[in-house]
């Protein structure tokens, strides 16, 4: 196992905002990472979530609890390429799901996608529409990664997700490259994003008389 990936395999965070705001959503960010650089996108997107004042959970697919993901307002899930579809981490967590998609314990809630790869080509729209689709067979609400053409969105900007491009080496030690700061800023926006949406959907649904806002 790499360097990166065993501290992947330990890493549970919990970011706590320390201001006001939406201080009652709650937002779950779920990572399968081989190499890194799908965790360094999942933590600016988590730290976006943050800015809002909302909770936010930060998890590897692999040890994230189904229960927990069933709490949260929004969950935002994302995976490096593996021949253009998910890693087998972020498969093996879908496959933990079953009950939930059984249940509708996912239904009307928010959510967003994210994915890295190692080329340009390499199927990084194949990934992110993978991983949207996991969502709308949940019966989830997905949030595109759209916003003002700034020029980090104009080079690096995709309306499905947040995404990078990072080279890696064949020594996934070696593997030193990390997302640029331009997909960085995007990814920390989408987290936002998504913090805000599922905030503004929780405040009407509570006008509702108790009932869902999608009900």
């Amino acid at each position: 196992m790499s360097r990166f990936a065993e501290d992947s395999a330990t890493a549970a965070l919990f970011l706590m905002a320390s201001t006001g705001g939406i201080d009652t959503t709650r937002v779950h960010v779920i990572h399968a990472s081989l190499s890194g650089h799908t965790e360094t996108l999942a933590t600016a997107i988590a730290s976006g979530a943050q800015a809002t004042g909302a909770q936010v959970h930060l998890t590897v697919a692999e040890q994230t609890q189904v229960d927990e993901v069933a709490q949260a307002d929004a969950i935002i899930w994302g995976s490096s390429g593996y021949f253009g579809g998910v890693n087998p981490r972020m498969a093996g967590f879908f496959e933990r799901l079953g009950g939930l998609w059984l249940s509708g314990g996912l239904q009307g809630k928010v959510g967003g996608v994210f994915a890295t790869t190692s080329t340009l080509h390499g199927g990084l729209e194949t990934v992110l529409h993978a991983l949207s689709t996991a969502m709308l067979h949940h019966g989830m609400i997905l949030v595109s990664n759209s916003g003002p053409l700034t020029p980090e969105r104009v080079r690096y900007g995709c309306p499905y997700g947040a995404a990078a491009v990072v080279e890696t080496a064949d020594n996934l030690d070696l593997a030193t490259g990390q997302p640029s700061t331009g997909e960085m800023q995007l990814a920390y926006a989408f987290g936002q994003r998504v913090a805000n949406v599922a905030a503004a959907l929780s405040m009407a649904g509570s006008t509702r008389e108790g009932r869902p806002w999608y009900g």
